[in-house]
């Protein structure tokens, strides 16, 4: 429907209605791919900047080089645009990806396959690292002490995902004002 890219308040608006009554799939699959395209614009940020828009659908097509997550995550480690703790973050978000999006079993971060899996994700347990703001505030009331913690698997990918999120903004459009430098990450 539509390729455009969303702005802080479509976020912001999505993320209300992820984590006020999204399921888990759906939770997976949209946080994995606004991930991608932010690692789609941290790739691109590096690229000559004389390519054309013939060039870069050759890259980031279906079948280009760049063309799907796996592929995104390899060029960027490859060109040192990602660390090792984000890149082996991200591959265990792209695996989560997957199973949720084609999974045709229920799909849950609870279940000990997924929990399990979200128990490898590394950033989350770096210094400075946060539950994002407001996140169980969005919860339903049911769910809210369990997602207080970064055992709570659901709690813990969304954080990864803010948190790599977050660290690939800023390589890409420099500090913003109140940021930490975060040099164990930033490559």
């Amino acid at each position: 429907m539509s390729r455009h890219n969303p702005q802080t308040s479509d976020i912001r608006k999505i993320e209300d209605e992820l984590f006020s009554g999204g399921s888990d799939r759906v939770i997976a699959v949209m946080l994995s791919s606004f991930l991608e395209e932010n690692l789609s614009r941290l790739i691109e940020k590096a690229m000559n900047p004389r390519l054309n828009s013939d060039d870069k659908s050759r890259i980031f097509g279906e079948r280009g080089i760049a063309g799907t997550f796996s592929s995104k995550i390899t060029t960027a480690w490859a060109f040192s645009l990602v660390g090792p703790i984000i890149r082996s973050d991200l591959d265990i978000i792209r695996e989560i990806r997957n199973a949720a999006a084609h999974s045709r079993m229920h799909f849950s971060f609870n279940t000990e396959e997924v929990a399990n899996t979200c128990g490898g994700l590394r950033i989350v347990h770096l210094e400075y690292n946060n539950i994002p703001f407001n996140y169980t505030e969005r919860l339903p009331q049911s769910e809210r002490e369990k997602a207080a913690t970064l055992d709570y698997p659901k709690t813990r990918f969304v954080t990864a995902c803010d948190l790599i999120s977050y660290r690939m903004f800023q390589k890409c459009n420099g500090p913003q004002a109140g940021d930490f430098a975060f040099k164990e990450l930033l490559p």
